[in-house]
C-alpha cells in the first residue's frame, strides 16, 4: 500500500442526555493534505452505525478514493456498535478502529445491558464476533483493531489516521458544542 493513499477517519460528536441523534464527521485526506469532509447522523445507543456509514461513504464523491477507513474505536453515539468487518468487506478497504485504552468487551457489554436492554444480545453477538475476526495490535501507544491490513501495513498509517482522527474529533466537537473540547 503506498503512502499517499486516501484515508477516511471518522469520529463522533459529544451528545446531550436525552438526544436522539449524533452527529458523525468524517475528514478525507493523506498524509500531508486534508482533502474533504463529510457528515452524517446515527442514532444515540442505536444500531444503525454500520449502514449509515457504509450510505455516506458509497454516495459520497470520494468514495473511489479512500483506501483506508479509520474510526476512533469500535463503537459511536454511546453504544451503537460498527461492524468493522462488515465495512471492510463491503468496501474492499482496510478498517483501522483506534483507541487510547486497552479493549475491553466485557465492560462494554454491561453498558449495553445498562443502556439499551432489549438490544443486548445482538450488540453483544456484534462485538464477539468483530472481536474474533479482527486483529488487536499495540502501536505506539495506541491500540489498534484491524481487519484488511496486517499489522506492519496498519502501523505504517496510524500516524496519519491519528491526525485525521483529532480533526474529525475537533470538527464534531465544535459543531455540536459550539467550540473543539477533548481529545480522541
Amino acid at each position: 500500500m503506498k503512502q499517499g493513499l486516501r484515508i477516511l477517519a471518522i469520529n463522533d460528536s459529544p451528545f446531550r442526555k436525552g438526544a436522539k441523534s449524533s452527529l458523525l464527521i468524517g475528514v478525507v485526506g493523506r498524509k500531508d493534505a486534508v482533502e474533504g469532509v463529510m457528515s452524517f447522523k446515527v442514532s444515540i445507543d442505536g444500531t444503525d452505525s454500520t449502514e449509515s456509514i457504509l450510505r455516506s461513504i458509497t454516495s459520497s464523491r470520494f468514495r473511489d478514493q479512500i483506501r483506508i477507513v479509520s474510526l476512533n474505536g469500535n463503537t459511536v453515539a454511546g453504544t451503537n456498535v460498527v461492524d468493522i468487518c462488515e465495512i471492510s468487506s463491503r468496501l474492499s478497504v482496510p478498517v483501522l478502529a483506534i483507541t487510547r485504552k486497552k479493549p475491553h468487551p466485557a465492560d462494554f457489554k454491561k453498558a449495553i445491558r445498562k443502556a439499551t436492554p432489549a438490544q443486548y444480545r445482538s450488540k453483544a453477538a456484534l462485538l464477539d464476533r468483530v472481536s474474533k475476526s479482527a486483529k488487536i495490535s499495540r502501536m505506539s501507544g495506541f491500540y489498534v483493531q484491524h481487519v484488511g491490513i496486517g499489522k506492519k501495513d496498519a502501523a505504517s498509517f496510524l500516524e496519519t489516521s491519528i491526525k485525521l482522527l483529532r480533526l474529525a474529533h475537533l470538527i464534531a466537537s465544535g459543531v455540536s458544542r459550539g467550540e473543539s473540547h477533548g481529545r480522541i
